[in-house]
């Protein structure tokens, strides 16, 4: 099996962060090991909630990992909840991230044209430092932005590039009434639509579809998936856990759990049209 290395936090309620991508990644038959920087009582989009910072821990997980001898075939990393932390990570990235290493940056900043209350000017700076290190990001439009001042999600994409990144999906592009995930290497681009899913309350985006995309898009690409094929997997899951989630308030989620199969079923069968089958 291939192995992963996921770099987030941990939310008692919010289907988000590490609590979509350890059964998302298991279901394609790669092994997930969490190395935790919070734990959430809930996402933060809910009206109150309160976390435990788990900075001061995660040089130790290193350290008794390094014992271990791990070793990883990709890497994920996601929400960081401080300054301290990206030291961290990029200490483990030191560690463990070697050359045939996929390292995936889920550079999470901000949405909706605005950037998240618990970021600033510098942590986004460091954002965009990790993004550098990375073979994959996963931003969305607001993101792109905020990493490359380019309002253009072509332009911003191939700046990106420029920077070293060899592969950039860009997610929640709302372009002529229409949802899109861009896809760009230096082989070229795609866009893919998924199919706007409006639930209880008129919602359009939920929590965790990001990070349901990217563990999606990296475990398609650890399991050999081109990653403009991986770009298209990982849309059409998301379309689809959408399509059959139960009514409900954003913050909640949604039903990705009904899905799991189809992911389950692409990597038995060794085909990636497993996400487009009904559930």
């Amino acid at each position: 099996m291939k192995t992963c290395a996921v770099i987030n936090d941990l939310s008692g309620y919010g289907k988000c962060s590490l609590g979509a991508a350890l059964p998302i990644l298991a279901a394609m038959r790669v092994e997930a090991h969490p190395l935790l920087t919070a734990y959430f009582t809930n996402q933060t989009g809910y009206d109150s909630f309160q976390f435990a910072d788990l900075t001061g821990f995660m040089d130790a997980v290193c350290a008794e990992w390094q014992k271990l001898g791990a070793s990883f075939d990709g890497i994920l990393t996601g929400f960081v909840a401080g300054q301290k932390q990206f030291d961290a990570i990029e200490h483990f990235l030191d560690l463990f991230k070697k050359k045939q290493t996929v390292l995936l940056v889920d550079p999470v900043m901000g949405d909706g044209g605005e950037m998240y209350a618990t970021y600033d000017r510098a942590m986004c700076e460091r954002v965009a430092q990790l993004c550098r290190r990375a073979d994959v990001i996963t931003p969305n439009e607001t993101e792109l932005r905020i990493l490359t001042g380019e309002t253009d999600i072509e332009k911003g994409a191939r700046r990106m590039l420029e920077n070293g990144v060899a592969f950039v999906a860009v997610t929640g592009i709302k372009q002529n009434g229409k949802m899109l995930t861009g896809a760009f290497s230096a082989q070229g681009s795609a866009y893919f639509e998924t199919r706007r899913v409006r639930m209880l309350g008129g919602y359009d985006s939920f929590s965790g579809t990001g990070d349901i995309f990217a563990a999606v898009l990296l475990g398609a690409m650890l399991g050999g998936t081109p990653f403009l094929d991986a770009v298209k997997q990982a849309s059409g899951f998301v379309e689809t856990a959408l399509s059959v989630s139960s009514p409900t308030d954003r913050n909640d989620g949604i039903d990705f759990e009904k899905c799991l199969h189809l992911l389950w079923e692409a990597e038995k069968y060794g085909s990636k049209t497993g996400t487009d089958q009904k559930v």
